[in-house]
């Protein structure tokens, strides 16, 4: 075996572990934003692995493109086969694979053919950073929006923002986002409006941004009931190992009414009475709202969450 077949040879097996290896780290799927996260890295890993494989192939570049976005599909695809014994798997990101490569493989054909003179080589050039521009464009927007809700901190969620859907989901309920106030008195804005049903446990669960909490001891947002009856609701806190899991506390406990307003959550109290899961305040990820009674018909409007 050549030098040269053994270093592809080497490199393409150290590459298919560290792939495979990377598909199963935890701490990216607790939110939209973390999963869009998640999903760039996709894009930017396989375009890594293909740019690694099209250098290391000794072959023409039509055999080096078609090695480097082959192999690319291939560990992609058995990456997903693995994850899938385990139900995680996602078959869009092995079209996030194959864009990484071929995004790349493309841009550096590009490149390479634009050595000659002239309108060509500028027309190539530009052509060649506009796709590999690509490559960067998923984690450069989900980074964007990251930055976007770290700097409105400790504000949470108000439902005004534009990109506030990846923060929030209905659980057994239904969520509309309405206008309040009026353009006479400039004082115009969004609340979420929940549609309690009969199901247990319905209403709203919304994800964080700012992780850590250990600065803040009071969770405060506004509430009431705008129509049906009145209903005793729970708020639940949880970090990225306890999400999806719920403990009601006498802390996270309220009533909501149709003249209600501002109810603050003490963050400590309701931490303290679900001691036994050791929640890590410093790495808050999820909040959820749910009502305890069975409340089919009864809309609650929710507003300004924040921090304390």
């Amino acid at each position: 075996m050549s030098n040269q077949l053994l270093r592809f040879v080497v490199v393409f097996l150290v590459l298919a572990v560290a792939v495979a290896v990377s598909h199963f780290l935890p701490g990216l799927d607790g939110s939209a934003i973390e999963n869009g996260f998640r999903n760039s890295l996709h894009v930017i890993g396989f375009a890594v692995f293909a740019a690694i494989i099209f250098k290391a192939t000794p072959a023409s570049t039509m055999l080096k493109s078609i090695a480097a976005i082959s192999l690319a599909g291939i560990i992609g695809g058995f990456s997903e086969y693995m994850q899938s014994r385990s139900g995680r798997t996602d078959i869009f990101d092995l079209y996030r694979d194959f864009g990484g490569a071929i995004a790349y493989v493309c841009a550096k054909v590009l490149w390479d053919y634009s050595a000659t003179p002239g309108i060509r080589r500028t027309i190539l050039r530009t052509a060649s950073v506009v796709t590999g521009s690509l490559i960067l464009f998923p984690i450069t927007y989900w980074a964007g929006i990251a930055v976007y809700y770290i700097s409105r901190s400790p504000l949470i969620l108000d439902f005004d923002g534009r990109f506030d859907s990846y923060l929030f989901s209905p659980i057994n309920s239904q969520i509309e986002i309405s206008e309040i106030g009026s353009e006479e008195t400039d004082n115009r804005g969004q609340v979420a409006q929940i549609h309690l049903t009969h199901r247990g446990r319905s209403g709203i669960q919304m994800s964080t941004v700012v992780y850590d909490w250990t600065d803040y001891s009071v969770l405060k947002f506004e509430a009431r009931v705008i129509e049906g009856e009145n209903t005793t609701v729970t708020v639940h806190i949880n970090d990225y190992e306890h999400i999806g899991r719920f403990f009601d506390t006498s802390a996270g406990r309220i009533f909501v009414t149709n003249h209600s307003g501002l109810f603050e959550i003490p963050i400590d109290a309701v931490l303290m009475e679900t001691s036994e899961r050791n929640i890590d305040k410093s790495d808050i990820r999820q909040i959820v709202i749910f009502a305890r009674d069975k409340r089919n018909g009864t809309r609650m409007s929710l507003d300004n969450v924040r921090l304390e």
